[in-house]
C-alpha cells in the first residue's frame, strides 16, 4: 500500500481510479487530505506518508531540513492561482498594512504571494493558517483580508463576492504547476512500487488525453466541482508527468529575488527524472 497526501486529489488520480487503474494494477493507495505544507514534510520524514502532491517550492526548503526529497512527477502543468481578496479591495496596492492568509510563510505558494507583494511595494501581515481550504475560510470568515487560492475555491470566492485581483500566472508566467514528491530514502526501498504507481498515472494521462472537454468536465464535476473550477482543474491536468524543469527554474528565480535560494542548490538535487516515461 501506498499512502499519499495532498491538497486536492490530481487529475491523474482521479483518471485512474474512474478507470480502476489501480485495482487492475493489484495498487491500493491510501489518499489523505492534507491541512499545509508543514504537515505534509513532518508525516514524510516520520515515514506516516510515502508520498505528496505539493507545490514544487516546498522542495527547495524540505531539502534544508535533513530529509532528502525528490519529486518524481508532475501532477498540473500550472496551478491557476488567483489573489483574492476582500470586496473593499480593487488593487494589489490597497492590500497595504492588512491581514495576507498564507500556508507556511518561508516556502509554498507564500513565496509567490511575497513576490508580487514586493514587485508592487506593498507590505502586509502574514497569518499562517494552513492549506487551500483554510485559507478560503480565513478569507470567507473575514479573518484574512486576501490570500492565494486556486480550483475549486477560488470559484467558491466568487460566487461570495470576494473579490479576484490578480493572476499569479500572468504576473509570474511559466510558474510550475505541483509535482509528486517522495524522500530519496523511499525510492531506494521502494523503487518497483512507486514505479508501478507512476505507470498506472501515465496510463491515465494516456487515457484523459483521449477524452473530450466535455467528458473531462463531466468528470471533474462529477467530484463536487462548480464547472468554471471544474474547467480549469480539466485545462492544466499534465499531458505529460516528466518534471518541469523550467518551472524549477521559475521558482529558484523567485526565491533568488526575496534571497531564500540556498547558495549550495543543486538542480539535480530536486527531481529524479527515472520514473516518468519509463513504461
Amino acid at each position: 500500500m501506498l499512502r499519499q497526501t495532498h491538497f486536492v486529489a490530481p487529475v491523474p488520480l482521479i483518471v485512474a481510479i474512474e478507470h480502476d487503474l489501480l485495482s487492475r494494477a493489484g495498487l491500493h493507495v491510501e489518499v489523505t487530505d492534507t491541512r499545509g505544507s508543514d504537515e505534509q514534510f513532518a508525516q514524510l520524514a516520520a515515514g506516516e506518508q510515502d508520498l505528496a502532491v505539493t507545490a514544487s517550492d516546498n522542495l527547495f526548503a524540505w531539502n534544508t531540513r535533513g530529509v532528502a526529497m525528490r519529486a518524481i512527477a508532475q501532477t498540473e502543468r500550472t496551478t491557476p492561482l488567483a489573489l483574492y481578496a476582500q470586496p473593499d479591495v480593487t488593487r494589489i496596492e490597497d492590500l497595504a498594512n492588512r491581514t495576507f492568509a498564507v500556508d507556511a510563510l518561508g516556502n509554498g505558494f507564500a513565496l509567490a504571494a511575497r513576490r508580487i507583494l514586493a514587485d508592487a511595494g506593498v507590505t502586509v501581515w502574514f497569518d499562517e493558517v494552513g492549506g487551500v481550504r483554510e485559507r478560503w475560510q480565513a478569507l470567507q470568515s473575514g479573518e484574512a483580508d486576501a490570500t492565494l487560492l486556486g480550483p475549486p475555491f477560488d470559484a467558491f470566492a466568487e460566487q461570495q463576492g470576494l473579490r479576484r485581483i490578480a493572476s499569479i500566472n500572468e504576473l509570474l508566467p511559466g510558474y510550475p504547476g505541483q509535482v509528486l514528491v517522495v524522500s530519496v530514502e523511499q525510492i531506494r526501498n521502494r523503487r518497483d512500487e512507486l514505479q508501478q504507481y507512476i505507470n498506472v498515472l501515465e496510463e491515465a494521462v494516456t487515457i484523459a488525453d483521449a477524452m473530450t472537454n466535455e467528458e473531462g468536465l463531466a468528470l471533474m464535476m462529477g467530484r463536487g466541482l462548480p464547472r468554471p473550477a471544474a474547467a480549469a482543474r480539466w485545462e492544466e491536468r499534465p499531458r505529460s508527468l516528466q518534471v518541469d524543469v523550467g518551472g524549477l527554474g521559475v521558482v529558484a528565480s523567485v526565491r533568488r529575488d526575496l534571497q531564500l535560494l540556498s547558495e549550495t542548490w543543486t538542480m539535480g538535487d530536486l527531481f529524479d527524472d527515472s520514473f516518468a516515461g519509463q513504461s
